[in-house]
């Protein structure tokens, strides 16, 4: 996924930028995927003049098309609070996420090593914490359809 192109300042990121390509003379959108099923196969770009971008099932265009869209490898926003929640306060590479989540939910390989924080943590905040790894789950989950 990219954001295309030179995009006005406050262009909504479905929405299609003012000018048009320089190659096709065809519009485009802000966002922008590699590969994905919007690719088109052994054609030209499709023409977006008429097509409403921001519907909620628009599939956006893509350079390489492809049955299903793969694993990007792009840096994911992660905010929270409660407990744990310094570990999730800006940006971080999608590796960070789950070995973070794990580790603030005291499970997998960090549940076993008797980490100081899941010893002094209650029934209550250590199931918050895992509430928390789980939103972040299903937040990736829906991120990365």
């Amino acid at each position: 996924m990219t954001m295309a192109g030179y995009p006005q300042r406050g262009n909504p990121i479905l929405g299609k930028v003012a000018e048009v390509a320089d190659m096709d003379l065809l519009p485009y959108t802000t966002l922008l995927y590699g590969s994905s099923p919007g690719g088109a196969v052994n054609s030209t770009r499709g023409n977006l003049t008429n097509t409403d971008t921001t519907d909620k099932d628009y599939m956006q265009q893509a350079a390489v098309p492809r049955d299903s869209s793969p694993h990007g490898g792009e840096d994911v926003a992660v905010f929270a609070h409660g407990a744990m929640a310094h570990l999730f306060h800006g940006v971080y590479e999608q590796t960070y996420i789950a070995h973070a989540a794990a580790y603030a939910a005291c499970i997998g390989r960090y549940g076993d090593q008797n980490e100081e924080h899941c010893q002094q943590q209650s029934a209550a905040t250590l199931v918050q914490s895992a509430w928390m790894s789980i939103y972040i789950c299903i937040i990736l989950s829906f991120y990365f359809r």
